[in-house]
């Protein structure tokens, strides 16, 4: 990645591969946000990040294909078009949320396993721009 003269390296611990870069960008938010997972879908694939669920990668990305199956549903829907996010809950009151956004003309959803009473709006905007930034090549 280059830098401007006067532009200063805004991630850390960052690497130039994509995939990499994504899974550090996932790791950071489950920690942050103390999440108990984390997963991205795109019409590319899936990625799941363990961070205290329980219920393993493989599980993790069960999931992850459902609500994504939903998110593109959701999206689609001509009545739902300003929708961005909906929450599936279970009887323990954790909840899968579902975060979904465009970037190149990709829908995007960003799971995420927490309580049901957290406020996650902003980490979850600066997750999404980390996210869309890798996505972007910036």
């Amino acid at each position: 990645m280059k830098k401007g003269f006067f532009r200063r390296e805004r991630r850390r611990d960052r690497s130039e591969l994509p995939a990499a870069a994504l899974k550090k960008q996932l790791e950071k938010f489950a920690e942050e946000g103390d999440f108990k997972a984390v997963m991205l879908a795109t019409g590319n694939g899936f990625l799941s990040i363990d961070n205290g669920s329980g219920m393993g990668v493989n599980q993790l990305t069960e999931i992850d294909k459902v609500i994504w199956n939903l998110s593109k549903e959701i999206y689609n829907a001509q009545v739902l078009k300003d929708t961005q996010q909906f929450i599936l809950r279970n009887e323990s009151g954790s909840a899968f949320f579902s975060y979904f956004f465009v970037v190149k003309k990709q829908l995007i959803a960003l799971i995420f396993l927490s309580e049901l009473n957290i406020n996650h709006t902003k980490l979850v905007t600066k997750a999404a721009g980390g996210i869309s930034r890798i996505i972007l090549g910036e």
